[in-house]
């Protein structure tokens, strides 16, 4: 659970990082720079210095909404770690369900077992005084002692499933082994199931199953990024400029001697890249294709699971 919210705290920082590239940059430089040169002939040393300060700003337009698609891929992988975290929750909670059952249930039959050894061991002693006195055979003597035996038995194999099936629990719950065999240790009823479940229609059942949902927002992904590689073909648009300062002394910067301004915009578009971008495209769209594919069989494996599920329900005594 916390790797699945780490995730998120990374996809949702992965989208700041694309979001930020929408915006123009700005930065500060600093230069300073020193000569000194002698001439031997005249004996004359020349020394000079020249300081420089800007802030230098750029901006990628987003002309063709190429970077709003990469960003638009980046909300889907945020989405689609949301909806498995959810998912993890939702296997969580089933496992630690199945497993307290699981527990209750053999502490309800090891109580049984244990209650029913005195009147199986009173049954043994029956059929014996029936054997000997002639009104019974050694057949029914044996069953008797083997149900006997077998009940012995039984105890030693619950006890196991009791002691593993705690070891479980306190697995799922992030602890240490032993951790929450006090809190276990109270006999409790078996967890009894609602006696009518709100089923509804098997498509909204669908929609509310986090790994169907997870794998939609993975074919939104995958097409944004396709639609955003062939983006890539049409022309770019940077603008640029630079607002700066310059002074022979260090301590004369904040008034300058000279000061310079300058506004740059290009426009750029690919012509020969030796079948880069083409294939970027083929790439992008077979990733396309392949989530629609892993969309397909989560679909279908969640219809099968519902569908089973309806069944289960439907065919259990009321």
């Amino acid at each position: 659970m916390r790797t699945a919210l780490s995730r998120i705290a990374e996809y949702r920082a992965r989208r700041g990082v694309e979001k930020s590239a929408l915006f123009p940059q700005l930065t500060a430089n600093t230069s300073g720079s020193g000569a000194r040169s002698s001439n031997r002939t005249t004996h004359v040393t020349i020394t000079s210095e020249s300081y420089r300060a800007s802030l230098d700003a750029s901006w990628q337009v987003d002309l063709f909404v190429r970077q709003s698609q990469t960003l638009k891929a980046a909300g889907e992988d945020l989405a689609q770690n949301e909806e498995n975290f959810y998912g993890a929750q939702v296997s969580l909670a089933a496992e630690v369900a199945s497993a307290y059952v699981t527990l209750r249930s053999a502490e309800a039959e090891l109580v049984v077992v244990r209650n029913s050894l005195g009147t199986r061991s009173e049954t043994v002693q029956l059929t014996r005084w029936r054997e000997q006195s002639g009104t019974g055979s050694g057949l029914d003597t044996q069953q008797s002692i083997s149900v006997s035996e077998q009940a012995h038995a039984a105890i030693p194999e619950l006890q196991l499933v009791i002691a593993q099936t705690r070891n479980q629990l306190t697995l799922l719950s992030g602890r240490t082994p032993g951790a929450l065999n006090s809190l276990l240790a109270k006999p409790r009823n078996v967890p009894m199931a609602p006696m009518k479940t709100a089923v509804g229609i098997p498509a909204e059942a669908l929609r509310q199953r986090p790994d169907v949902r997870a794998a939609e927002h993975q074919v939104e992904a995958a097409f944004a990024r396709k639609i955003a590689a062939k983006r890539e073909r049409l022309p770019s648009l940077s603008l640029s400029g630079t607002l700066g300062v310059e002074a022979l002394k260090a301590g004369r910067i904040f008034s300058p001697d000279t000061t310079a301004a300058s506004l740059l915009g290009s426009l750029t578009a690919p012509l020969i890249d030796a079948g880069r971008i083409r294939n970027n495209i083929a790439i992008q769209g077979e990733l396309e294709k392949q989530s629609v594919i892993a969309y397909e069989a989560v679909v279908l494996a969640a219809l099968s699971e519902v569908e089973n599920a309806l069944v289960a329900i439907s065919a259990a005594p009321q």
